[in-house]
């Protein structure tokens, strides 16, 4: 027990150049580490990437999306008890 979990991400469909965010809700007993994760690599904070963590919510803020950030976005939450990840579809669609 104490492992953290974590809510559903929701899968987002933008146009190019729209902010997109991911956020879900962490229950955990003691703090974990939030890490984002974009077809399995972790994503670096960037001003492009921005990563909250306030309270129980992890939100991964992306300012300024390009077709090329379509993917599969994870959010993993990792205490000493155990880890929880939560999955979910991004998709940007070219203006023309």
């Amino acid at each position: 027990a104490g492992a953290p979990a974590l809510t559903p991400l929701r899968d987002l469909v933008v146009f190019e150049g729209q902010p997109a965010q991911f956020k879900t809700k962490v229950t955990s007993k003691v703090k974990p580490t939030i890490q984002w994760l974009r077809e399995g690599a972790l994503i670096p904070e960037t001003p492009d990437f921005q990563m909250i963590h306030e309270g129980d919510n992890a939100v991964l803020l992306i300012g300024n999306t390009y077709e090329e950030d379509s993917g599969t976005f994870t959010c993993r939450a990792t205490t000493a008890a155990g880890q929880a990840e939560t999955s979910a579809k991004l998709v940007v669609k070219s203006k023309t």
